[in-house]
């Protein structure tokens, strides 16, 4: 790995508590403890943190029925739109199935189940099934 991302805690008082995603997903891929809040590029930490949001969006519009990007946005130190993009990026790549198998495998060491899975809307279909071809 390159030179190691500087670890920044954070601590908001409006901020969900990610702590059990950000620490599962660590774990998951070995990476060092607080490694997912840090603002790097690096893509074997890019990518796990884009599964931890996403965990984290699903988990909150499944309890408060509204978006919260900012809130989000606010436990990662990053803006609305990154957590937009992050989101948007973790559904498009469902349509891999190597990496579906992976964020199903991290749901299950989590929760135990996979209480979000992927279910493609009509044009995402031809998607899929070219990917998965």
């Amino acid at each position: 790995m390159r030179n190691q991302p500087q670890i920044i805690m954070l601590a908001t008082p409006t901020a969900i508590p990610a702590s059990l995603n950000v620490v599962s997903i660590e774990r998951y891929f070995d990476l060092p403890p607080g490694s997912l809040l840090t603002k790097t590029r690096y893509r074997e930490i890019l990518m796990p943190r884009q599964i931890a949001i996403w965990l984290d969006h699903n988990e909150y519009m499944e309890k408060h029925k509204v978006n919260g990007w900012s809130i989000i946005g606010r436990a990662y130190n990053l803006n609305h739109a990154s957590i937009i993009h992050n989101v948007k990026a973790v559904n498009n790549d469902l349509h891999n199935k190597t990496f579906k198998k992976m964020v199903y495998d991290i749901q299950l060491q989590i929760y135990g189940q996979i209480r979000y899975p992927y279910t493609p809307t009509e044009p995402d279909k031809e998607r899929t099934k070219i990917y998965n071809d």
